[in-house]
């Protein structure tokens, strides 16, 4: 039966490039390591290993997850385990991209961070430089039988989560880095941020699970491996909701009083994102207000009624909790917004209370300084403790990792939905550039463009 549901373009994969920098890494990996087998264990309390060719390529295409620190910890540790867990890591991504194809692996990834967040028992194969330690008990590690493991109850969640978070960061900055830099790639790299099935149905080609697509590894990096066009409900449907949202922005007087209060306050016109984004977040502070008492089904039972094709009906927009959650992430970012709606949905009136407190204090940053800054001052709140990480227990320099990735994961996710989608090449560039903490270049990349909107 023909799809009811729209079709988007194809996303092509640089296959060939993607596959020369993995294979790249595996092979500085193994000569580090080999030059290393013979030297005594001398590891500090402080990682602080480099390598000039390595250590650029592994943040490339793993920043932003702990497999850059678990190479360089097998490296100079040359501890067998931790090291057949690396060479197994960059061994899997060959070995799956080649065989079923590039969707395949990112849907591993995607499948292996719900099974983390599901999981009730620590998970093998969780990168070990996941949790900082000191070298006496990162020897005591090194010495179990099973070093990746933890048995304490609390950091067992905390890793779970951590390692999920940063398999949706992984997928989304694999896409936007090799794929196709279109509409379609920037939304599903934004859906893999929210853990939206969606993501998923976007890029599949439709025979990921079976036999795959034949991946190019011969040619130069303009020879990208085809997905077929893909098909998602999910994203059809919120595509609609927000074109209905559009059109009651552009119909609004609020949006022109936005306009003229940030003209007033800053002495200069302001951009249709930073009123947007003003407007956006009021409609959601009343909406979840207003709300706060009734009962409602939650966002993911409706997307499940999506998902059959059984779309509600008769549901206002500011009532509809599949917009109320998707509004929550693309104002607070991935993971505060899933917060906020999870607070929502399950009336934990106190924690809710604290989403928006936060959301107003980023209506205060944009209507004072803009959207484009917003991000700059979210990944701001932890750079000042990074300077003093060194001088920290290895527990809370592990919560600080965590809290810091938290914090760009919503940085980034904000831009990937926030910025105006008029050049979606445009905001990849952007988005990568802070993906990649090139703060600077990121600022005057995105000051124009946003003024231009």
């Amino acid at each position: 039966m023909p799809s009811a549901f729209a079709t988007h373009p194809p996303i092509l994969f640089n296959t060939h490039g993607f596959l020369r920098d993995v294979r790249a890494v595996q092979c500085r990996f193994e000569t580090l390591v080999s030059e290393h087998h013979h030297r005594p264990f001398t590891l500090t309390d402080d990682l602080g290993y480099t390598d000039a060719e390595l250590t650029p390529l592994a943040e490339r295409l793993f920043g932003g997850t702990a497999w850059p620190d678990t190479l360089h910890l097998a490296i100079v540790t040359g501890e067998p385990a931790i090291v057949e867990q690396c060479r197994g890591f960059l061994d899997a991504i060959v070995g799956e991209t080649e065989d079923r194809g590039w969707q395949c692996w990112l849907m591993r990834i995607v499948v292996d961070g719900i099974m983390a967040m599901c999981a009730n028992r620590t998970l093998d194969g969780l990168p070990m430089a996941l949790r900082v330690r000191r070298r006496k008990a990162l020897r005591k590690t090194l010495r179990s039988r099973r070093p990746y493991r933890s048995d304490d109850g609390r950091k067992c969640y905390e890793d779970h989560m951590a390692y999920a978070r940063q398999n949706q960061w992984l997928c989304a900055t694999t896409l936007l880095r090799w794929g196709t830099p279109g509409q379609t790639t920037v939304r599903a790299a934004r859906q893999f941020m929210m853990c939206h099935e969606s993501a998923l149905m976007l890029i599949d080609d439709g025979e990921c699970f079976t036999h795959g697509e034949t991946v190019c590894i011969d040619g130069a990096d303009a020879c990208p491996g085809t997905a077929a066009p893909g098909t998602s409900p999910i994203d059809d449907y919120l595509q609609r909701l927000r074109s209905q949202a559009d059109a009651a922005y552009r119909a609004s007087t609020r949006r022109q009083q936005i306009a003229q209060e940030l003209h007033t306050s800053r002495g200069m016109q302001p951009s249709d994102s930073d009123v947007r984004y003003v407007y956006d977040a009021e409609r959601l502070i009343d909406a979840y207000q207003r709300l706060q008492y009734d009962d409602m089904p939650t966002h993911t039972e409706l997307l499940t009624q999506v998902l059959l094709y059984d779309e509600p009906t008769g549901m206002d927009l500011w009532e509809n909790p599949v917009y109320l959650f998707d509004m929550a992430c693309s104002l607070l970012g991935c993971t505060e917004g899933f917060r906020a709606a999870r607070f929502f949905e399950t009336h934990c009136q106190n924690q809710h209370a604290v989403s928006l407190d936060l959301l107003e204090d980023h209506v205060r940053v944009v209507r004072d300084e803009g959207l484009a800054q917003l991000p700059l001052r979210i990944v701001g709140e932890t750079q000042e403790l990074y300077s003093q990480v060194d001088e920290v227990s290895p527990s809370y320099r592990t919560s600080l990792h965590h809290y810091h990735r938290r914090n760009r994961a919503d940085a980034f996710s904000i831009i990937l939905d926030r910025l105006p989608a008029r050049n979606p090449a445009r905001v990849r560039d952007i988005a990568l550039c802070f993906a990649d903490e090139r703060y600077d270049d990121y600022a005057r990349m995105v000051e124009p463009f946003v003024a231009a909107a």
